[in-house]
């Protein structure tokens, strides 16, 4: 690839969208404090009103820079108090309800009457950001005929359309970059997963020339950045234009079609040749992950001498810092308003910076600027959306029946890395009947706990801790229980939310409930948790309370008796426990052999909930409220046909909700056809809210068939099931959804038949997007998995493991652990080889490509990794750094290259890069630090480690708090031929067991090309060595 024809970006729309994330980093403080400067918001923000008749035959089109407003003929007699009507009555009238089709958002709106043409008109309210996709509007008439109902669909902003810049000169090429997102709001990429099977584009002139531009002919071009979790400036879909002949508004209109959908919008720029500014927004987000900080960068060229203010304009809600020049942040009403106080030079472009950390929010799309610069101002506002997110990545943990073994893979948030074992001593767990796996929401630890019946070196029922590290396995302990069976899980597993410390209880064959905590980094003794009561423990839970370092722990006990008790984090202590040991007399479970009972936490209000099903037919919930336990109140008592013998409760991890989803097997009382009523249930705060028509599931006797958790943002819950096929087996999966606002949605089977029936299931939210994993158990003991993103399900894939546990055996023998936290690589610079541990001589400025100009030359670069979480220096969360060759793609989406596929950095030799030993220093020595030279990130504190010649590295020089950088060097060097093609390659780290970081830039760089020799008239090259000019 000649890297002196690389074209250095096309920074225009893209939309992508996912679901937002539970954590966000830290931000430093703004460069000024805002100040408010008005309530009322700056007019140029306001959109353009795109005026539509009703015709629920059709579904109108928006352009994501209009704002709609819709007109309905109300000329009919019938209508007549509408039509004189206003204010309150008007709305007591009319009333409109403007919702999204797939995902949980309302648009605000107002009402109005025009007499003189007798329409009603409803526009949607001007707002900052929405979410783009298909929405519809419903619109309820009272008249004296009656009530008259009317709904019509509209697709927001799910076509969209930027250009570097908004107004261009005579002559100028126009790049252009297209987003195209499904009704679902998620972004649609060339290939994979969500992608669409048409894109054109037609763009016609003043004079009514027509350029036509297709993707299926390469006129409209995939960028190849496309995809989950980039970190990019470049559009999904990029076209250029070079017909700039004539001034005035050059029409885009842009046609897709998507899922068999079809979708146009038509957008603009315009063309002034005596425009008086050049403003081009050289650096700025167009598509957006919301983890990520980004730079914004505008280049202005003045035509004349100018003195005064440039503004530009973002919303409100943005947090904004790093701010060139002086510049100043104020608020005025949803929107704050960036100054610069500026003297621009005729002819000399001058940058103007900030940086933007967004909203957790996915998907959202806001509206940014215009820049004004005086009297001018850009003739279009710039584009951005919030990425489209896969998943956080994870861990899947599980057993090997056909052997003593223990497995687990790494979820890369797309795909499940290649099987790895998880036991590291000579002693192995024999039989593992149930797993639970958690993860730390502090670091990129997690806790695996396995229930073993007969495993060395106790022989004898067991529980094995193991402890994944972020890159390997340890085994912690292994604890015998000596319990009287193996058929239920009595353990539990939580983190603290605060402090990261773990709390592991569990139950042995005595009536006492035990536990450990693990505090600095080590496991206490085993001590006893709270008052023997009753009968030993079968089912034991443990979950954590969201910003706190209380746990709530739950027991169902051998007598069909629930219980519960408290964590005190800040204490190290138990208390406010109760258990039901029928003096007074408590309803008690159906049984004890299935889990007919679980706990959660009401988000909002901090109230620790249990809920269990009884031999009634009804499901009992308590509440610790007021510093006591209350009485029993009934959440369900009719529409069951079973007893309840399996409950999942789940908790919207939304800060002000208090809704808990509830998945819900009814008893099977015949075992030939094995079939049962799978129910689903939302506790609402106060009451269960009205439940849909029970659905056939697999018999309860094969184990947990249903499962439910919610979305991170959105208040959406999903039920996650095995239901029965033509009433007696069940071996394709079905999911069914819940909002406030709409209610349950029916149930919907999944794709692809397992290897048997399903005998168990789980599903795991992650906090990080709207992405969730289901995980089956079939009577084949194959562990299989789907992932959900935010809309829909992926295709049954490969088994993840043949033979996990037994057929008709009691057990869950696998487990699951979404990452809360993943480190960033945030910034790079290059620099010439020193042969010390210092550097001091810079190849470009910081995150820019550089071009190396000698053959087989040495360099170095120096990486800055942003880490979420604290890393000791005994912490050894070992990376490693790859590279490739993008080829004709790009460093996001290599394509052809050598190598063509990410690669770990060799130590020597090859014909691409490799490392470069130096004489002196040696691997691994300390660097020195330039504090002038070295790269910077936020403002953040940066934490010097070490001179790598080879992989793996790790911050074994200093430790790394959390929102802190580690600042790494590394010693390469250029194999490559020395000729007229110059190489370029791409530099990324990911963690030593192949999890790629968040990727916020790229390093780049290019090989030494031979320059070509001009030979011109009168020249003479004699003996071929030497060139005489006479």
């Amino acid at each position: 690839m000649n890297a002196k024809a690389v074209l250095l970006g096309i920074f225009v729309l893209v939309i992508s969208i996912s679901v937002g994330v539970f954590y966000l980093q830290r931000t430093p403080s703004v460069s000024r404090v805002p100040r408010v400067a008005s309530r009322i918001s700056p007019p140029e923000v306001k959109r353009e009103i795109a005026q539509y008749p009703i015709n629920p035959d059709i579904t109108i089109e928006v352009e994501a820079q209009k704002l709609p407003e819709f007109s309905l003929d109300i000329s009919d007699s019938k209508y007549e108090k509408i039509l004189n009507a206003t204010g309150e009555k008007l709305n007591e009238l009319a009333s409109v309800n403007i919702s999204h089709n797939l995902r949980t958002a309302n648009i605000d709106y107002k009402l109005d009457v025009r007499k003189d043409k007798k329409e009603l008109l409803v526009a949607a309210r001007d707002i900052p950001n929405f979410k783009p996709g298909l929405y519809t509007i419903s619109i309820t008439l009272r008249t004296i005929e009656g009530e008259v109902n009317l709904e019509q669909d509209f697709a927001w902003g799910v076509l969209a359309v930027n250009t570097k810049k908004s107004i261009y000169r005579l002559g100028e090429k126009v790049e252009i970059g297209i987003g195209v997102l499904d009704d679902g709001g998620n972004t649609q990429c060339r290939t994979g997963f969500q992608h669409l099977s048409a894109l054109r584009m037609t763009i016609t002139s003043p004079d009514g020339l027509t350029t036509k531009y297709d993707i299926d002919n390469d006129t409209i071009k995939d960028s190849g950045e496309c995809g989950a979790t980039s970190v990019t400036n470049e559009a999904d879909f990029q076209a250029e234009f070079l017909g700039t002949r004539t001034d005035g508004i050059y029409q885009v209109h842009v046609e897709s079609t998507v899922k068999g959908k079809k979708r146009s919008i038509t957008d603009y720029f315009k063309v002034d040749s005596s425009v008086k500014f050049d403003v081009e927004r050289t650096s700025f987000p167009t598509r957006i992950y919301p983890f990520a900080p980004y730079p914004a960068t505008s280049t202005i060229t003045a035509d004349e001498n100018y003195l005064g203010e440039v503004t530009d304009i973002v919303p409100a809600f943005f947090e904004i810092g790093n701010v060139s020049n002086n510049g100043e942040v104020t608020i005025q009403g949803d929107y704050k308003i960036i100054t610069w106080k500026v003297s621009l030079r005729k002819g000399q472009p001058q940058l103007f910076t900030y940086f933007i950390k967004f909203p957790p929010i996915s998907p959202e799309f806001y509206l940014i600027g215009p820049i004004r610069i005086g009297d001018f101002s850009e003739a279009r506002q710039w584009q951005i959306a919030s990425d489209a997110i896969n998943s956080t990545s994870g861990v899947v943990s599980y057993e090997d029946n056909g052997a003593s073994a223990t497995w687990s893979r790494v979820w890369t948030g797309t795909v499940f890395n290649s099987q790895a074992n998880m036991d590291v001593t000579g002693d192995v767990p024999d039989d593992s009947r149930w797993f639970v796996e958690k993860s730390n929401p502090k670091t990129g630890e997690k806790l695996v706990a396995a229930l073993d019946n007969a495993g060395a070196p106790v022989n004898d029922q067991a529980i094995w801790m193991y402890r994944w590290t972020g890159s390997a396995w340890t085994e912690d302990f292994v604890l015998a229980i000596g319990s009287p069976d193996i058929e239920t899980r009595e353990m539990d597993v939580a983190y603290e939310e605060l402090s990261g410390d773990a709390l592991f209880v569990f139950g042995d064959s005595t009536t006492q409930l035990k536990y450990r905590v693990r505090t600095g980094g080590a496991w206490s003794a085993t001590q006893n948790a709270g008052t023997a009561l009753d009968s030993r423990k079968r089912w034991v839970k443990a979950k954590a309370q969201f910003n706190s370092n209380e746990i709530l722990v739950g027991f169902l006990n051998d007598n069909e008796r629930i219980g519960a008790l408290i964590w005190d984090g800040s204490t190290n202590t138990f208390g406010d426990q109760f258990e039901d040991d029928d003096s007074p007399a408590q309803t008690e479970t159906v049984t004890s052999d299935e889990e007919a009972f679980d706990i959660a936490y009401e988000t909002q209000s901090n109230t620790p909930m249990i809920f269990w099903g009884t031999a009634a037919n009804t499901v009992l919930s308590r509440e610790f409220s007021s510093g006591t336990w209350q009485g029993e109140n009934t959440v369900y008592n009719t529409g069951f046909t079973g007893d309840i013998e399996w409950i999942t409760a789940s908790a919207d991890p939304a800060s002000t909700s208090n809704y808990i989803a509830l998945a819900m097997l009814e008893s099977d009382g015949d075992t030939t056809n094995e079939v049962s009523d799978c129910e689903f249930g939302v506790w609402d705060g106060s009451a269960g809210v009205t439940r849909p028509t029970a659905v056939s599931c697999r018999g309860d006797y094969v184990g947990r068939l249903i499962s439910t958790a919610f979305e991170n943002t959105g208040s959406r819950a999903i039920w996650f099931y095995a239901p029965s096929e033509s009433g007696t087996t069940g071996n394709t999966p079905a999911y069914r959804t819940w909002t406030s606002g709409g209610g349950f949605l029916g149930s919907s089977a999944l794709s692809g038949n397992l290897s048997g029936n399903i005998e168990s299931v789980q599903l795991h939210a992650d906090l990080n997007t709207t992405s969730m994993i289901g995980l089956t158990c079939d009577s084949a003991g194959d562990l299989n998995h789907y992932e959900w993103d935010g809309s829909s399900w992926s295709a049954l894939a490969t088994d993840l493991h043949s033979n996990i546990q037994n057929s008709g055996e009691n057990a869950e023998a696998y487990g699951f652990g979404f990452d809360r936290n993943l480190e960033r690589q945030a910034a790079y610079r290059w620099f010439a080889n020193s042969g010390t541990v210092a550097v001091s001589s810079a190849i470009g400025a910081q995150d820019t490509p550089a071009l190396l100009t000698s053959a087989n030359q040495q360099f170095r670069l120096r990486l800055l990794i942003y880490t979420p979480d604290s890393l000791g220096t005994t912490s050894f969360r070992d990376y490693k750094l790859q590279y490739v060759d993008p080829g004709t793609g790009t460093c996001a989406s290599p394509t052809g290259g050598t190598p063509s596929t990410w690669t770990d950095v060799p130590t020597s030799g090859g014909t691409t890069i490799s490392f470069y030993n130096n004489t002196t220093p040696a691997d691994g020595d300390n660097l020195t630090t330039n504090g002038s030279l070295d790269p910077t990130y936020q403002g953040l504190t940066v934490r010097a480690q070490d001179y790598e010649e080879a992989n793996n590295f790790t911050n074994s020089v200093a430790a790394i708090a959390a929102d802190e950088l580690g600042l790494w060097d590394f010693s390469l060097i250029d194999n490559t031929n020395f000729d007229r093609t110059a190489q370029t390659y791409c530099f990324r780290v990911a963690r030593s067991n192949g999890i790629v970081l968040q990727i916020g830039v790229y390093a780049q760089i290019s090989t030494a090309a031979v320059d070509d020799v001009l030979i011109q008239g009168g020249t003479e090259i004699n003996q071929g060595t030497s060139i005489n000019n006479p």
